[in-house]
């Protein structure tokens, strides 16, 4: 690995691990000063916003990601253009629709735990703000200028827990301090994003641009309907539990705070995500034989990592919740191994996408993400009526299981990799 790819891998990690550093450090703070109910208000809030937010991208983010090194450098400005005005103008569309539905919202979701409505106006601004550092997220990382997405990453991270704690600690706000903290984070990095891509003309807007690259939702519908059911499978559980449980918000508070632990695997896979996807499409490219030894290398190493990290938090987690969490949210502390290891499937899927999207062949992840949204919905209501809470940790275990094998199995119908290798005599 060279040197710059080796600093490159530093710096996505650490500004990787940042939202889980953080979060772990205020837990305990959190945990003390938030009821189980607050916490799951602001879970159902933050689940509302990454399930409406392939809709807000309508899946131009993944046409960027696809399209940045094929188009020449002023036409990357115009589909960013493009992407940002698709985004607010489905983002207003969805304000609409919460002025409309919010009493409805409140009552089937937060069990009219919400006094005043107006809250939920703001879901729609925090999406457009997450759709927003998402495109920055492309641009930094395809322009390798890992420092500013380092800086944006930190930077709204920083905000969202410091103003948070402020106005729990300080002001004695409940769930609402979260809320504007996160808020108020998304804003700025909207705004932070957007004054970068003016100044570096990274930005510009082409109306008959805009006509020419209507047709290219054709080819993002596939991916668009597989982000939508991985949201759907990573948010769905907290709806169920808000829903079925007799405690409502406040189970599916104590829920998040086992999901929060145990889900810390997931901040170094998306850490090395960015390192790792690229090097498989470059690998892929050499079409060699010795490159399809060096991906089924790096993945080896990249899972017996994760794994490692999912035993780690599994063996640690009574210390973990002995030391740093409230005794309210104790009760989740039998769900956090089941939560770590189900994230140990999604290096297995991602590999298996990476190949489906090599070979262009977008529709199979898709549909199998599809297969295992259902599944995951009808494991949710049999498990968590049967199980009660525990139940939606078994069901995400078992549907990361089925959608990570799955989806590498299929990939190896497109591109058979020598899975064993070393084993040859010749190696």
């Amino acid at each position: 690995m060279t040197s710059k790819r080796t600093k490159d891998v530093a710096v996505y990690l650490f500004a990787g691990l940042i939202p889980s550093i953080l979060g772990f450090a205020l837990v305990p703070i959190y945990t003390r000063f938030l009821t189980p109910s607050d916490y799951g208000v602001i879970v159902i809030i933050s689940v509302i916003v990454f399930t409406i937010r392939p809709f807000v991208l309508m899946g131009t983010s993944r046409m960027l990601e696809v399209e940045y090194f094929k188009l020449e450098k002023e036409n990357v400005s115009k589909l960013v253009g493009f992407s940002i005005l698709n985004s607010l103008v489905i983002s207003i569309i969805l304000f609409c629709l919460f002025v409309v539905a919010r009493n409805w919202v409140n009552e089937v979701l937060f069990h009219n735990e919400i006094n005043n409505i107006n809250w939920l106006l703001f879901i729609p601004l925090v999406a457009f703000g997450f759709a927003i550092n998402s495109i920055g997220s492309i641009l930094f990382r395809n322009s390798q200028n890992s420092k500013a997405y380092l800086l944006v990453s930190f930077g709204k991270s920083f905000l969202e827990h410091a103003l948070g704690l402020l106005l729990i600690v300080t002001l004695f706000f409940a769930w609402q301090g979260k809320m504007l903290g996160i808020v108020v984070s998304s804003v700025f990095s909207l705004i932070v994003i957007i004054i970068y891509l003016i100044r570096t003309n990274k930005v510009s807007f082409s109306i008959s641009f805009f006509k020419d690259k209507l047709s290219i939702y054709k080819s993002v519908i596939p991916l668009l309907v597989m982000d939508i059911s991985i949201l759907g499978i990573e948010s769905s559980d907290r709806l169920f539990i808000s829903i079925m449980s007799e405690e409502g918000t406040s189970a599916a508070g104590v829920y998040s705070i086992a999901y929060l632990i145990g889900g810390a695997v997931v901040y170094i896979i998306n850490a090395f995500t960015n390192v790792f996807s690229p090097e498989v499409f470059e690998l892929l490219a050499l079409k060699t034989e010795k490159a399809k030894q060096i991906i089924v290398k790096r993945f080896y190493s990249f899972f017996l990592a994760i794994l490692g990290i999912a035993t780690l938090i599994s063996l640690s987690k009574s210390v973990i919740f002995d030391y740093f969490i409230g005794p309210d949210f104790y009760a989740g502390i039998e769900l956090v191994s089941l939560i770590a290891f189900s994230f140990v499937f999604q290096v297995m899927f991602l590999l298996g996408y990476n190949i489906c999207m090599y070979r262009g062949k977008s529709k199979l992840p898709s549909r199998i993400s599809v297969l295992a949204f259902i599944l995951n919905a009808v494991l949710n209501y049999v498990l968590i009526k049967t199980m009660g809470v525990k139940g939606a940790a078994v069901s995400t275990l078992i549907t990361y299981a089925f959608m990570g094998l799955a989806t590498l199995f299929i990939s190896q119908l497109l591109i058979k990799l020598p899975w064993f290798y070393f084993l040859k005599s010749d190696n």
